[in-house]
């Protein structure tokens, strides 16, 4: 883990060096505390991925299997957005996290925190079993977006079904007829949200977990 925190700074100076020479200010920071800076919102706000229910970013290619860095300067860039790709509709149908978490420590629905409702780690008991054990990441283990090929596949997946419902919704401009094709309106019954071991059944049967480095995480691990 702190190997790959290294290769987080190396990478983080190699950047600010090549943004000093362009004679802009660059300082480099590296996980899992850069002081100036929490990485996670930063991340989030840079398009890196989703808020995982187990507290770590999410990607879309990489699942949690990274670790963040990050380089603060005054050079002119253009901002990215937000990347919404169903990570957080996916985890609103997963308990995996939730139920393999050995004090308990993550919330199976999301909770208000400081005005905004998002998934929550309790801390107060994250922590107790984590420096007792000397570490963890049980919950970035069995996360199905960390299995082996699995994420974009996902990605894909999550997709489909975010079309599949938005097309299944009651069209109240219609009075609840679906309009999508230029024929006889067809009335759509709400279907029931797809299980998230289904939907990764669907992708990749019979593999197991990478148990690697974790992610882009609030969590200690």
């Amino acid at each position: 883990m702190i190997r790959q925190y290294a290769r987080g700074m190396r990478a983080a100076k190699g950047l600010a060096s090549a943004i000093q020479r362009e004679g802009h200010a660059a300082e480099p920071h590296g996980g899992p505390m850069a002081y100036p800076l929490l990485l996670l919102p930063a991340a989030l706000e840079a398009g890196l991925g989703e808020l995982g229910k187990h507290g770590s970013l999410i990607h879309r290619t990489l699942g949690s299997n990274f670790r963040l860095a990050c380089v603060l300067t005054d050079i002119p860039l253009v901002p990215d957005s937000v990347d919404e790709f169903g990570a957080d509709d996916f985890c609103q149908r997963c308990q995996a996290c939730t139920n393999a978490c050995p004090p308990g420590a993550i919330s199976a629905d999301k909770v208000l925190v400081r005005g905004e409702h998002r998934y929550y780690v309790d801390f107060d008991r994250c922590l107790p079993f984590f420096n007792e054990h000397q570490g963890c990441a049980i919950c970035l283990a069995v996360c199905p977006w960390n299995y082996p090929g699995v994420a974009p596949n996902l990605v894909v997946k999550m997709a489909k079904l975010r079309q599949r419902d938005a097309m299944s919704a009651p069209d109240e401009e219609h009075g609840g007829w679906s309009m999508t094709a230029p024929r006889a309106p067809v009335r759509r019954r709400p279907r029931e949200a797809k299980p998230a071991r289904d939907i990764v059944r669907g992708v990749q049967q019979h593999r197991r977990p990478y148990v690697g480095f974790g992610g882009g995480s609030a969590c200690p691990s």
